[in-house]
């Protein structure tokens, strides 16, 4: 076991708004900030898959992932197709077919 007790190899990453005894004996400590932890957990989702570390076989198989999002939905500017600008809000037209999703004559995800 190494000095902090989380093994020869292992490394201990702690994140949360107060500075605890766990925090002390973490390799990395993140302090969040209201408001933050989404962006963290965005900026984490992004690097996993930027950098492929995740199991893809896995992720295919055993979550809904493995269905893709109508080509038609659009993303723009930040914004999810159906913004209406003058409301500020999300609305969704009568008879929108780009909010659903692709479907493939396969049982597989593609």
């Amino acid at each position: 076991m190494d000095r902090q007790g989380h093994g020869p190899r292992g490394q201990a990453h702690r994140g949360g708004p107060r500075f605890t005894r766990s925090a002390a004996k973490a390799d990395t400590y993140v302090r969040l900030r209201p408001g933050t932890d989404i962006a963290l957990m965005g900026g984490l989702i992004n690097y996993i898959i930027e950098n492929n570390l995740f199991h893809k076989d896995y992720v295919a198989n055993y979550t809904n992932a493995a269905f893709v999002v109508n080509k038609d939905f659009a993303f723009q500017d930040g914004l999810f197709s159906g913004y209406d600008k003058e409301s500020g809000r999300m609305i969704r037209p009568p008879g929108a077919t780009n909010w659903t999703r692709k479907k493939s004559r396969s049982p597989t995800p593609p």
